[in-house]
């Protein structure tokens, strides 16, 4: 048999030998879909269909399962993944056309102008969980709730146990039968990648490399800030009877705080403003401004220094070598005014929201 959990929320279950489509049942919330047939295909519902309008879609475009590794326990027979529970607003632009160097989703990203102010469009709408599946009977087994999203690959060995790295930077081994938490270790950042064991003479060690990638290390935004950890990358081993102790890793950025500057604009430049950094900024400094603070900085912390730069820094590249590219042919001086305008009024909510608290 062949068993694969893909982006779009369904696990399946298939020949391996003539590829036969043997069954798929949701591992998240989906609403694409209602099933999947006896043939393989899916039962589409009318909210896979965005052309018309936009629709708040499970999963997102991050999937329910992505690259990071699913194991079998061989005594078990279960399969442990990670499993992220979360929507996207998809809605298709009219009059989208393809631009070189930009990000082609051919989406309307004014839909994100209000994300996260209506009810079932928000973080708290989420969720991420450790999973156990019995790919047999096609049903979850047990769950281990995480405090955010993105963690990491699963490691399935010896009699009952079971390892996973987690989003909120810990390691962690679990009882493979009924999920119990056995032992944790601190990693300092966070944990995407599959743990790997290994022997060296006679003696047994779990590694992991340790840190944040892909698209949760760019844009992870809130998600990432939820994890209450920071990136920065390492390779960390145990053993039985290890005693060395894992160094600390970066400190939480800390509140928004207020503005360090003001940018004039009306109202409908604010608007348009966050169509243009929802279509070329927010692959990697997040929806809504709102950035992880790993890879690359969460744009509502700028200081007044940094706000100077900010025309240069997207125009000319002044931080090309850093990985910032240069953005002049594809915005003009008075996209990028907008555009630092939106960011100044993201951070001005992002304080005034964390001081009311």
């Amino acid at each position: 048999m062949l068993l694969h959990a893909p982006k779009n929320g369904f696990f399946f279950v298939i020949d391996r030998e003539s590829g036969e489509f043997i069954s798929a049942k949701p591992i998240a919330g989906v609403n694409w879909a209602t099933h999947y047939d006896e043939t393989g295909r899916p039962v589409e519902t009318p909210n896979a269909d965005f052309r018309d309008g936009s629709r708040f879609i499970r999963p997102s475009p991050y999937g329910a399962h992505s690259w990071p590794p699913m194991s079998l326990h061989p005594k078990t027979g279960l399969v442990y993944l990670p499993v992220v529970d979360m929507g996207y607003v998809y809605g298709g632009d009219p009059e989208w056309k393809f631009q070189q160097g930009s990000w082609n989703t051919g989406l309307d990203m004014s839909v994100f102008e209000t994300f996260g102010e209506t009810e079932g469009e928000n973080v708290e709408s989420w969720g991420a969980y450790l999973l156990a599946w019995d790919p047999v009977r096609q049903r979850e087994v047990w769950r281990h709730t995480h405090r955010t999203g993105f963690n990491g690959g699963t490691l399935s060995v010896g009699e009952d146990l079971l390892f996973e790295g987690s989003a909120d930077g810990r390691f962690v081994a679990y009882r493979a039968t009924d999920g119990k938490q056995l032992w944790e270790s601190p990693v300092g950042t966070g944990a995407m990648a599959g743990p790997v064991t290994y022997e060296v003479d006679g003696e047994q060690y779990v590694a992991i490399a340790a840190g944040w990638g892909g698209s949760f290390g760019l844009s992870g935004g809130e998600a990432a800030l939820l994890a209450g950890v920071r990136g920065g990358g390492r390779v960390l081993a145990w053993k039985l009877g290890g005693t060395a102790v894992v160094p600390p890793g970066k400190p939480p950025l800390g509140p928004v705080p207020a503005p360090a500057v003001r940018v004039a604009a009306s109202e409908k430049e604010l608007r348009r403003g966050s169509v243009l950094y929802h279509t070329q900024c927010s692959a990697c400094h997040g929806p809504g401004a709102i950035g992880g603070g790993s890879a690359v900085p969460d744009l509502r912390y700028l200081d007044e220094r940094q706000h100077g730069l900010f025309a240069e820094t997207v125009l000319k590249g002044l931080h090309e070598p850093a990985g910032m590219p240069r953005f002049d042919d594809l915005l003009s001086t008075d996209d990028v005014r907008q555009i630092q305008a939106y960011v100044l009024q993201q951070a001005a909510k992002g304080h005034a929201a964390e001081s009311a608290n």
